[in-house]
Order: structure tokens, then sequence, then C-alpha cells
């Protein structure tokens, strides 16, 4: 067994196996095809473990790593059991086009203005008359309008089933990736028509006083509280973002404020500091132990009432891990509670790991437990207000210092002026959201109410005009990062070793190391911005991009340029390296435009649009004509065409030209 002097096992026991699981998890995602040897490999590496134990091998080193692949094992094990790839090879064999499908409602999700996100499960597949048992997950949209469906229904559905699968336009969002660590691979839109409901359940009791509550809470808030207020008011405070416009989500990311609007670990951490603060003003009454179990349960009360959506219940699970265990353990070390309450939700639910709420999370509450004391320590302020606002900036720098990595490879873009806005935040988020939980209250008490929505609105006025400011700020977002994922794993461990280590050498190698891969970084940014492309996009119709370091321009076909899919589109291309658009339509002209090493002519005629640049020709295909017969063309089909042309749409967007 290892012994305290050479390996501290006993003092963060869930360090090593949280790291041995997270890799297990990881291998039984990445690899999932190899199902069988995997499941032999995970055995193997348990029982060694048990066989090193059993025979009492001595060795420090040897029991580390066969503790840590035995943890692996556990991980692939856990993933394995949870992946669905046997149910889609059956799923795939047995289901065709046409075939009726038997499905239950385990989750409805949120809605926009037409469709509403339903997570589902086929439970069979009526194939050639016959009933063919299935088990496979399924997300659902389906149409708004004469939606009736409740959680735990079954219907049966006559829409078409498909994999979940990326268009390949740039700047897309990776949607099946995204999605497929959901546990869902499969895909389909449901018209109000295209299914009937074979078995109506009713809420329970439980899921009924959610929903009730809920919409009480929402009620109090819409009757007192106008746009852009009621949306962030319900985002801050109960952590539904369906009230939110795209012009104030903008604002709270390109400001590095994001986090504000979902109930998370930050809010979960305010709320308790502050009814820990109420308790103390009452010591002689309540015992600190016995505050910190009442706030602790009002915390799960809280969790119950916002809808128990999985952010808040990590959130509030982590944090009564962190609470209680001061109470428990004499010898408490936060590290060791943070790594526990992960390797607890791992098991229950391993996908969780791949969730980019859980990931940032777990690493701000990483970052501030091993580098607050030192941030906080290099700066000595005797004055109590600016000493207490430190201490926030401290804890916010603390926290972005190991969570920038992650955010660059995920968002690719960087808010500069961060720290701002932390401050802001620092000053305002507490009182925000203890008036916030105080207005809900008193919402049905006349006068009172009255008071404290228009106190609450004036807040939230404040904290708005705040961030718009910081974000009209020259160089306020810096875009056109492109991380790959070993780089954000080398970045954060320098960042860690440059906080941590006291060894001057290996403190000057990292810092060398950390200044020599921001500067690839920087260098691969500048070259993204400054790339000029044109890519023929995968849309239905023809929209050809040209884009230069400072515009995006679109060339759109004239009579289809009303389909806001088009825009959706456009706009995530855009948003990526944050360039402004300029739509043309293609008519019966001849476009010009020059960029630095390249002349782009495009034109239409009755075959289809073609584009030449520096002399080499390209025609997409038009739906209405016969394929040129000029060799010196390269043809392009539509993704829905099934013209036998050079190059189809349908494997995504094509790019003509990138320098």
């Amino acid at each position: 067994m290892p012994t305290i002097h050479s390996y501290q096992f006993y003092r963060m026991p869930f360090l090593l196996l949280t790291l041995g699981l997270m890799t297990g998890i990881i291998l039984g995602f990445e690899l999932a095809q190899w199902t069988d040897p995997l499941f032999t490999l995970s055995f193997v590496l348990v029982a060694l473990f048990v066989f090193h134990q059993f025979i009492g091998i001595k060795n420090n080193l040897f029991w580390t790593i066969s503790c840590y692949l035995a943890f692996t094992g556990l991980g692939l094990m856990l993933q394995l059991s949870n992946d669905s790839e046997e149910g889609i090879r059956s799923f795939e064999e047995k289901y065709t086009k046409g075939d009726f499908t038997e499905v239950s409602v385990e989750e409805i999700g949120k809605m926009n203005s037409d469709w509403i996100r339903v997570k589902g499960q086929i439970q069979c597949v009526y194939h050639n008359r016959e009933r063919q048992p299935m088990n496979l997950n399924l997300l659902l949209f389906v149409q708004k309008e004469g939606f009736v469906l409740n959680q735990h229904d079954v219907i049966c559905l006559s829409s078409e089933i498909l994999p979940i699968e990326n268009k390949g336009n740039p700047g897309e969002f990776d949607a099946k990736k995204y999605w497929s660590t959901k546990g869902l691979k499969h895909i389909a839109f449901v018209g109000h028509e295209q299914y009937i409901l074979l078995d109506k359940s009713e809420p329970g009791l439980f899921s009924g006083f959610l929903s009730k509550s809920r919409n009480y809470l929402k009620g109090i808030m819409s009757a007192h509280l106008k746009d852009p207020y009621l949306g962030v008011a319900m985002a801050l405070v109960l952590g539904d973002k369906s009230e939110l416009d795209q012009e104030t989500r903008s604002s709270f990311a390109n400001t590095g404020a994001t986090h504000l609007l979902a109930v998370s670990g930050l809010h979960i951490g305010i709320i308790m500091q502050i009814l820990l603060t109420l308790f103390t003003k009452f010591h002689r009454f309540v015992k600190r132990n016995i505050a910190i179990i009442i706030v602790v349960a009002l915390m799960w009360v809280y969790a119950v009432l916002t809808g128990l959506s999985p952010s808040v219940t990590r959130a509030v699970f982590m944090f009564s891990v962190l609470s209680l265990s001061q109470l428990i353990s004499r010898s408490y070390n936060p590290l060791n509670s943070l790594f526990f309450s992960a390797f607890v939700l791992l098991v229950l639910e391993p996908l969780v790991l791949f969730d980019v709420g859980f990931q940032l999370s777990f690493l701000a509450m990483l970052g501030i437990f091993l580098f607050y004391e030192k941030i906080e320590d290099a700066v000595v302020i005797e004055h109590k207000w600016l000493n207490f606002m430190w201490k926030g900036v401290a804890v916010g720098l603390a926290a972005q210092l190991m969570t920038s990595p992650l955010s660059l490879y995920y968002f690719q873009q960087f808010p500069n002026y961060f720290l701002l806005s932390n401050l802001v935040l620092i000053l305002i988020s507490g009182w925000l959201l203890g008036l916030g939980i105080f207005f809900l209250v008193v919402g049905k008490i006349p006068v009172l109410n009255m008071l404290t929505g228009a106190v609450f609105s004036a807040s939230l006025l404040v904290l708005l005009f705040s961030l718009e400011q910081i974000e009209s700020i020259p160089g306020a977002l810096a875009v056109g990062f492109s991380l790959n994922f070993w780089i954000v794993i080398v970045l954060t461990l320098l960042v860690m070793v440059v906080m941590k280590t006291s060894k001057k050498r290996l403190l000057y190698a990292s810092f060398v190391g950390l200044f020599i891969l921001i500067g690839i970084i920087q260098w691969d940014r500048h070259n993204n911005l400054n790339r000029e492309e044109v890519f023929v996009m995968n849309y239905k119709s023809p929209l050809i991009t040209f884009r230069t370091n400072d515009l995006l321009y679109v060339f759109y076909d004239a009579y289809r340029n009303d389909d806001p899919k088009m825009f959706k589109l456009v706009n995530a291309y855009a948003l990526k390296h944050d360039l402004p658009i300029k739509y043309q339509k293609i008519e019966d002209r001849r476009w010009k435009l020059n960029g630095k090493d390249f002349k782009l002519e495009l034109y239409k005629k009755r075959e289809g649009v073609y584009i030449s640049v520096n002399k080499k020709k390209y025609l997409v295909l038009s739906d209405r004509t016969s394929i040129d017969s000029k060799k010196d063309i390269k043809r392009i089909a539509l993704p829905w065409s099934q013209t036998n042309a050079d190059v189809s749409l349908i494997d995504g967007a094509f790019k003509i030209y990138s320098k």
C-alpha cells in the first residue's frame, strides 16, 4: 500500500480515482465501435488491481498506476454500458423510411417561436407489419401548434428519423458532436399531424408541483417586469433563458458575463454566502454547523423551484459536498471534496463529462482553490471596501486563468475586458440575486411588490448599461482563435505550473513555454483573421461567400431570399470572424471582386452560377437545366441533386479558394 510520504493518496484519494474514471469514460466514448475488446480490457484492468491487492506488492508507484488503471477500467465499463451503439445498429438494420415508430416522451425541453424540443425514446419500430422492439434515444423537434404532450406520454410517429449530421459549412455549430455527448444520435422533425397519442400520462404530484411552482414564479416576474429586464431576471434567478433576446445574449457573451445568465455555481455560491451572512446575525440562536445544514437544505429547495435542471443540480450537489465536508471531516481538503463530487456525478451519468457547463464550472472551482490565495496575497489593500473588491477580482481572475484555454477552444473568442465586467458583477450580482429572490417572496403583496419590482428593474438597467459600455470599448472582443484540444491541455498545465511551482528553473521553463504557445496561438489567429476564402455553401440553392479581412460578401439566389435558415447559416460564419455582412442577389449580370492575390468573377446563366477564380472555372448547377459539357469547368451539384457532378454539396461546403 502507498505511504503518505511517497504519495499523499489518503489526503486526496479522489484526485487519482476521478482522473482514472475520466480517462476511461473518454476512451469509451471515442472508441465506442470497439465495444467487445474494450469491455475485455476494462475487466482486465480491474482484475489486475484486485490481484495486486491480493498478493500485497508494496511498491508505491506500481500501486498508484494499478489503482489509476483500475478506475480507468471502471470508467470504460460505465461509458460502454451507457453507450447506444448496439441499439443504433439494430435500429438502422430494421428501420426504413415510411415505417411508424412508437416513442415515449422522456423530457420536454426549450421552445422557440415554432418548435418545442423533446427528448424521446424509441420503444419499437413497425416494419413490414411486424413490431420490432427498440431501445434508442431520439431528439424530436415538435411543432408548437397543437402541442399537447406531457412527460411519459407515448406517441406513434410517422416522421422520418434521420441520423444527426452536420452540414459541413464554415462557422457551423458542431451539432453532431454536441448531441452525441447527450446520448442522442438521431433526430426527427414532427408536424402536428405527424403523430398520434397512444398513451396519455398525467403529470405526477412532484412534476405537477414543479410545473405549477415555475409558472407561479414566472407569472410574478411577468406581471411587474418588462423586456429586456424580464428576460435577464428570469435567466438570473430561475435559469430560464426563453425570454432573452439575441442582442442581450451577445452583450453578455462579448463581455465575458454569460455565466450570470445560467443558474450555476456562481449563483449557488452567492446565495449560500448571503444566507450564511444572515445567519451570522443570529449566531446566539443558531450555531454555524446548524446554519450550514439549513442553508444546504434551502439550496435544494431553490434547485427544485428552478426545475432541477442538470446544471443547477450539479452546482447544488458540488456546493453541498464542499459545505458538509467541513462539518464531517476535521482534515477538510476542498480539492478532494471537489473531485469527490465530480466522481459521484460521473458515476451517475458518465456523459456529464462532455457537458461544457460541467467542464467550465469544475475548472473554475479548481482555479479558485488553486490560485485564489496567491493572487489575493499579491496585492495588499487596507481599505475595507477596496479590499473587498480586490478579493472579488482575485476570485474572477483565478477562475478565468483556469477556464480561458477551454473557453477559447469552444467559443473561439476572448473578452479582453473581462476584469471590468467581473468588477461590475462583483458589485451588483449579489444584490441582484438577493433582490430577485426577495421579489419572488413578496410578489403577491400589494405595493411592496411594485416597489421591489421597480428597484429590481432599475438594478437590471444599471447592469445592462454597464455591460453595454464595456462592450462598446474598442477591442472589447478578440475573435479568430482556433485551438486544438492538445494545445488546450498543454496551456492549462503550463498555467498551473507557473502559478503553483516554487522551483525557479521549472518556473522559467514554464514561462518560456507559455510565451511560445501564446505566440503560436496569436500567429494562427492572425492568419485566420487575414485569410481570404471563397466557399460554395451546403444549401438548397446557390449560395456563395467571399470573406476578406473586414467584410463577408454573400451572393444568393434572388428567388429564395426569405429563408431564415440561410441567414442563420451566414450569421454563424460571420460571427466566428466578427465580420459585417454584405448581401448581393445573383442576377443576370457579372460580379467582379478583387482579393489580395486573386480575382473573383461570378455570374448567372440558365444552367447555373458560374464562378471564376484566377481563371479556374466552376459551375454551381441549377435545378432547371442539363449539365454543362465543357471539360475545363468543375461542376458542383446542390445537396439534394442526383446529378452526376464533380462535387456534391451533400458532403459539405466546397472551398474554392483559401489563402
